[in-house]
């Protein structure tokens, strides 16, 4: 697959499936099960998936994704997003606080020979995301 084409499916999956919430680009976009490498889960499957992102967009009801930094290597992406959004619904045991939140997540995709990915590693702020919140003091972490 094209360096060019990979980096449309990585905007895909910014703009079409986080940003805009349309799940049948998951479909598209990934294998029917995705191996994840993040800690504690170990592939991912579709329907998994957008349930993933319904919570997600429904948690953070103007949730907006945008590609700061991408690097394209063969068959691999790598990028950098921000998100931006508005904590509206419960996440976990954190009440809605109605904050505006911005945190980063880095992705390393691996795609297939028909340009779906089927390999993916995640590593996001979600401490800065809690602080943001209130779920988390900097006093309580024992940080400056």
């Amino acid at each position: 697959m094209l360096t060019d084409e990979l980096r449309v499916r990585t905007l895909s999956i910014t703009e079409d499936l986080l940003t805009q919430g349309d799940l049948r680009v998951v479909g598209e976009l990934f294998a029917l099960i995705c191996r994840n490498h993040e800690p504690f889960r170990s592939s991912v499957e579709v329907n998994r998936m957008k349930r993933w992102v319904v919570t997600l967009r429904m948690v953070f009801l103007s949730l907006v994704a945008i590609i700061e930094d991408e690097v394209v290597e063969g068959n691999w992406v790598t990028h950098r997003q921000m998100f931006d959004e508005t904590h509206m619904v419960a996440l976990r045991s954190v009440p809605p606080c109605g904050r505006r939140a911005t945190w980063t997540l880095i992705a390393l995709l691996h795609a297939r020979a028909d340009g779906k990915f089927a390999e993916k590693w995640c590593i996001g702020d979600e401490l800065g995301l809690l602080r943001q919140l209130g779920a988390a003091s900097t006093a309580a972490l024992g940080l400056p």
